[in-house]
């Protein structure tokens, strides 16, 4: 089975999913799975508007992939659990309502943590030190996993959780259990696969709304991990 891995979207999956689409085809993809971070996006926790376009948008892609019998994975960021727990952060919706919404619809994808494919583990940020996978969707994990901040792991011995984890974070505490990773979280210009170890965060933006990356994905298939280019502009400020 042929799939796709796609990066981080905050709130651009109508500009990100028109460049997906004509790719399934051509490369016979039959699984996509998304690594997390829907929602947020630099200057926009009042553009409610998009927030629920975003997320109406992510539903439809869902039925779509459905009915043309692909599988649809969407797992969870750092920036989707706190709408699932209730604790909005600076970065998330001014709107209550809004923050519902999201919550709602989030649900409605079938979220998980982590997925295993063609040997690799996938993620939003990855696996480090003795940290261990799982799918464990109860309140209590998620309010555990989403304060195990990784920023915290600069100063501290605090062992970031697979939605925090930092490139620096895999190299000062290798996994113990998940060689090969696939994740998102710290944009990337492009991707790279001289590692077992594969960040695809190309979707992401500076805070001048300038794209940081390529909008690469990435094809796993029976063959080596493949880079995917899509016609993502990066020249172009994106407009919210």
């Amino acid at each position: 089975m042929n799939s796709f891995v796609i990066g981080d979207l905050h709130l651009q999956a109508k500009e990100i999913i028109p460049l997906i689409k004509p790719l399934i085809q051509i490369h016979s993809v039959e699984h996509i799975i998304f690594v997390g971070d829907y929602v947020d996006q630099w200057n926009q926790t009042g553009n409610d508007s998009r927030y629920i376009s975003e997320l109406n948008t992510l539903i439809e892609f869902k039925n779509w992939c459905s009915n043309m019998n692909i599988k649809t994975t969407f797992l969870l960021g750092n920036h989707d659990v706190p709408y699932l727990i209730s604790n909005p952060q600076l970065y998330s919706s001014d709107s209550a309502s809004v923050r519902e919404y999201v919550r709602q619809k989030l649900l409605e994808l079938n979220p998980q943590l982590v997925i295993e494919s063609h040997g690799y583990m996938i993620s939003h940020a990855g696996f480090v030190a003795n940290t261990k996978a799982t799918n464990n969707l109860s309140l209590d994990n998620l309010i555990a996993i989403e304060s195990e901040d990784g920023f915290s792991s600069l100063n501290k011995n605090d062992i970031p959780s697979s939605i925090w984890a930092r490139p620096y974070d895999h190299k000062r505490y290798p996994s113990q259990f998940y060689k090969k990773q696939i994740f998102g979280h710290t944009p990337v210009e492009s991707i790279h696969l001289s590692s077992d170890l594969i960040n695809i965060d190309t979707f992401s933006l500076h805070r001048s709304l300038r794209p940081i990356g390529d909008g690469s994905i990435l094809l796993l298939s029976e063959q080596k991990p493949k880079k995917i280019n899509t016609n993502w502009d990066m020249s172009t400020k994106k407009e919210f």
